[in-house]
């Protein structure tokens, strides 16, 4: 199946928005194997709408539309498609009832006027918002499909996450298995290096992609469960897990964070953080997870040396002698944490995230983490602009802490 997305607002082709959507589709039309061949962004007018909409049903099964689907005047998305399949518009019962309900449901009274919000395309299937008012659509045309969202990232990504996604199971005939292996600290290059000899599987139907982030790279593999004997992915999967081993941190999609409360909540652990020149960047990954209130019993952002002197109980000397970026001062803010947190584990940064023109040592970083009986401080130096060194910094400490823990080193 050949699937094109067109996202529809002048929002987006003026930076105003970021697309958000068109990224979200494509990451899980990739999940299934189902990869996304073209992608066009338009002004809400007519002809741009129909010219858009005749460029990408000439090459695909499948159009994925998104936006234009209030009732303001700019919003013609539904009207044009409607107009380019040679159907009128008519108020469909299940819409308007997905309508009516949502304003029962909320505090807000129903204002007049909201008609168009349950109207489609005669013969189009709804689909139902479960968040906001603006009802979805799918409509054939020509034996092709054209699948239809309003435009909020939260409305579209409820949607198509449940009325659209069971929809899609019926129409692929193929069985895309698709799995994931997170890497860290190694660099893209490296991992196709790596596993060089096994791209050559593709003849075999065997698949291997790459994309990258910040120190991560995530290596996915794709195979038709009806096409690929087994045995020929284990023998995939063994590779890629004995060539990439310790970086290798877990075997799905997620990020370190929700790696890390697994094997929390395996062993049985609580941690706190203190940070520095993460200024909250630890924490603020770890509460984004569910359920993570279980085992993050504190998070302090010491960012003076004041603060690390009254807080964790740095020695204002430590900080004289070595300042406040060195393997000691690091040490001691772990040490000063584990003092006065009831926790087993805790992590501890401090660094130079700059931009500081007389600064080279911008990039420098220790992160300490231990236990009360045993507490380790490594050094690191990372490059970028300020975010990024940050940012690396914080997925640093989390992925050794993954390690620490995972091969009870801690």
């Amino acid at each position: 199946m050949n699937i094109s997305i067109l996202s529809v607002g002048d929002e987006l082709l003026m930076g105003k928005v970021v697309n958000t959507n068109s990224a979200y589709i494509s990451k899980k039309l990739s999940e299934r194997g189902l990869p996304v061949y073209y992608q066009i962004t338009c002004a809400d007018t007519e002809n741009d709408i129909k010219n858009s909409l005749d460029l990408l049903l000439k090459n695909s099964d499948l159009v994925i539309v998104t936006g234009g689907l209030g009732l303001t005047e700019d919003d013609k998305t539904k009207a044009v498609i409607a107009s380019y399949i040679g159907k009128p518009l008519e108020i469909n019962e299940m819409a308007k009832q997905n309508t009516l309900i949502h304003f029962e449901d909320s505090e807000f009274e129903m204002p007049e006027g909201l008609e168009g919000f349950y109207t489609i395309p005669e013969g189009a299937m709804p689909l139902k918002n479960y968040v906001g008012v603006a009802q979805g659509f799918i409509s054939t045309h020509e034996k092709k499909k054209i699948a239809v969202f309003p435009g909020p990232p939260e409305e579209m990504t409820a949607m198509f996450d449940n009325d659209f996604s069971e929809e899609l199971k019926k129409w692929s005939a193929t069985k895309i298995i698709t799995k994931y292996f997170k890497i860290y600290g190694v660099g893209e290059l490296e991992v196709v290096e790596k596993v060089e000899d096994l791209l050559e599987l593709e003849q075999k139907g065997v698949f291997l992609t790459t994309y990258c982030n910040i120190k991560e790279v995530t290596l996915v593999l794709r195979y038709d469960e009806n096409k690929v004997p087994f045995p020929l992915v284990e023998e995939v999967i063994y590779e890629i897990t004995q060539r990439f081993s310790r970086s290798l941190y877990a075997f799905k999609n997620v990020e370190l964070e929700s790696a890390l409360i697994s094997l929390l909540e395996a062993k049985k652990k609580k941690i706190a953080v203190a940070e520095s020149v993460t200024g909250g960047n630890i924490v603020n990954k770890l509460i984004s997870v569910p359920g993570m209130s279980k085992y993050l019993v504190e998070g302090i952002v010491t960012y003076s040396n004041e603060s690390k002197v009254t807080r964790l109980n740095v020695s204002q000397n430590t900080i004289e002698e070595n300042t406040a970026v060195s393997s000691d001062v690091a040490y001691e803010m772990c040490r000063g944490l584990l003092e006065h947190s009831m926790v087993d584990i805790a992590i501890a940064t401090t660094g130079y995230a700059g931009p500081d023109q007389e600064n080279h040592d911008v990039g420098l970083a220790y992160i300490a983490i231990g236990t009360k009986d045993n507490i380790q401080v490594n050094r690191y130096k990372f490059y970028g602009n300020r975010e990024m060194i940050r940012e690396a910094c914080g997925k640093q400490s989390l992925f050794s802490l993954i390690n620490l823990i995972k091969y009870n080193e801690i």
